[in-house]
C-alpha cells in the first residue's frame, strides 16, 4: 500500500517499560502513549519548531560534552544537527516539504538564541546556596531503574553537592507555564512529575535520596524542586499501575485489537491535537462527532465532490464530509507536490490540521496540513 493511503493502527503489543519522561502521556492518552512506546511511525508531520528545538537540543548537547565554546565549534555543531535532522526529515513524505529547514519560520532567531547558549553551556553552573556545583564531580546521561527494569530512564547529569547528590533534569525550552501563581513562576507540571520520578528511580538505585533535584534551563534559569520520599514512591507506584493496567488490558483483549483500541484510548481535543496518530483512531473520530463544542484540530473526512486546479497552479477541493454532520467544506492553496494523494484520483480523502478561513466551512493548507487516500475498505 503507498504511504499516503491511511493505514490501520497497528496490533497494539505489550509494553516493557514507563519512563519518566513518558509518565505524564500514559496519564493523558494510554493508547498514545502504548504506540509510541512501541516505536510505531508517526502519521502526521512534526511542526517547525520540534525540529528546531531537536536541532539546538542536539547542538547544546555537543557543548556539555566537549566543553568547546568557540564560535567556529558552534557552525560545526549547529550545521551537523541540522544535517543531521534534515536527513530524518527528508525520509518522511509528509515532512520533507519542510526543507531546507533554514527557510522555516524561527530558524535564525533559535539559531542565534542557540550561539549565545552554546558559548555558557559548557561552562554554566547553575548555583545553590549551601553547596556550589563549581568544581563538583558530574556524571552526564546516567541510567536509573528500579530492580525489574519495568520503570527507567537516563536523568541528564548527577552532581555531587555537600552531603550528597543533585538530580539535575535539563530542558531546551520553558520550565514554567505561562500561567502564575501570583508572582512566583509555577513549573510545568509533567516537568514536576518526571524529576520526582527520577528520584525514586536514584532511591532504587543507590538506597538514599537525592539532596536535591532540580529542572534547569540552558538560559540560566532554574527551579529546585521540593520534593518529599512519600510522593516520588507514589508516583513511582501509579507507573507500576499504570503498567499493569496498560498490559493487563491488551492481554486480555490480544485477539481484538479494535477492543483494545477503544479500552486504552482516552480522547480529548487537547490530547489529540498533538497526537500524530489520530487519523486512524476510530475513538476519536467517534469522539469527535459526539463532542462537537470542543476545540478539535481541522481535520476532515470525507467524499470529494470537485477537485480543480487554481490560477496558481494550486488546488481546491470541495468534499461533503462521512464522519461529522454532512457539511460541504472547501480547502484552498493545495500544493500538489506535497499531497500524492490528490492525484490518485481517490473518491475519499481525509484532510488534516488544516488552518480555517474567515468564511463558515472555508479552509486553507497550512504548514502541517496531511492529506491521506482513503481505500476502499475504509470508506
Amino acid at each position: 500500500m503507498k504511504q499516503w493511503f491511511l493505514p490501520r493502527l497497528p496490533t497494539v503489543s505489550q509494553i516493557e517499560r514507563i519512563s519518566p519522561s513518558n509518565f505524564t502521556n500514559f496519564e493523558q492518552c494510554k493508547l498514545k502513549a502504548v504506540l509510541a512506546s512501541i516505536k510505531t511511525p508517526r502519521m502526521l508531520p512534526s511542526g517547525p519548531a520540534q525540529h528546531l528545538g531537536n536541532i539546538a537540543h542536539k547542538t547544546l548537547k555537543e557543548s556539555r560534552r566537549t566543553g568547546i565554546q568557540l564560535d567556529e565549534c558552534f557552525e560545526i555543531a549547529w550545521q551537523s544537527s541540522v544535517e543531521e535532522e534534515e536527513t530524518k526529515i527528508g525520509q518522511s513524505w509528509f515532512e520533507k516539504h519542510l526543507i531546507p529547514i533554514e527557510n522555516q519560520k524561527g530558524y535564525d532567531e533559535t539559531k542565534e538564541q542557540c550561539k549565545i547558549l552554546f558559548k555558557k553551556a559548557a561552562s554554566f553552573e547553575p548555583t545553590l546556596e549551601a553547596a556550589p556545583f563549581r568544581g563538583a564531580k558530574k556524571r552526564h546521561e546516567v541510567w536509573l531503574d528500579t530492580e525489574d527494569g519495568r520503570v527507567g530512564g537516563y536523568v541528564d547529569e548527577i552532581a555531587k553537592v555537600d552531603r550528597g547528590e543533585a538530580l539535575i533534569d535539563y530542558k531546551s525550552g520553558k520550565i514554567f507555564d505561562e500561567t502564575t501563581n501570583g508572582t512566583t513562576k509555577v513549573p510545568i507540571e509533567h516537568h514536576l512529575k518526571q524529576v520526582k520520578l527520577y528520584a525514586a528511580l536514584y532511591f532504587c538505585n543507590y538506597e538514599v535520596w537525592p539532596k536535591l533535584i532540580r529542572l534547569a534551563s540552558f538560559d540560566g534559569s532554574y527551579f529546585d524542586v521540593p520534593f518529599t520520599a512519600e510522593e516520588c514512591l507514589l508516583l513511582l507506584v501509579k507507573s507500576y499501575q499504570l503498567l499493569v493496567d496498560v498490559n493487563t488490558t491488551i492481554g486480555e483483549l490480544t485477539l481484538n485489537n479494535s477492543a483494545v483500541v477503544s479500552e486504552l484510548s482516552m480522547p480529548s481535543a487537547k490530547s489529540c491535537t498533538t497526537c500524530s496518530y489520530r487519523p486512524c483512531c476510530a475513538p476519536y473520530w467517534a469522539a469527535r462527532t459526539e463532542l462537537p463544542a470542543e476545540s478539535w484540530p481541522f481535520d476532515f473526512c470525507g467524499k470529494i465532490i470537485e477537485l480543480k486546479e487554481l490560477g496558481n497552479k494550486s488546488l481546491l477541493v470541495e468534499l461533503i464530509q462521512k464522519n461529522e454532520p454532512a457539511e460541504t467544506i472547501t480547502i484552498r492553496g493545495l500544493t500538489p507536490d506535497r499531497h500524492p494523494a490528490l492525484t490518485e484520483q481517490s473518491e475519499f480523502l481525509a484532510f488534516f490540521s488544516a488552518l480555517p478561513d474567515k468564511a463558515p466551512h472555508a479552509y486553507h493548507e497550512g504548514n502541517l496540513t496531511t492529506v491521506y487516500s482513503l481505500p476502499k475498505e475504509l470508506n
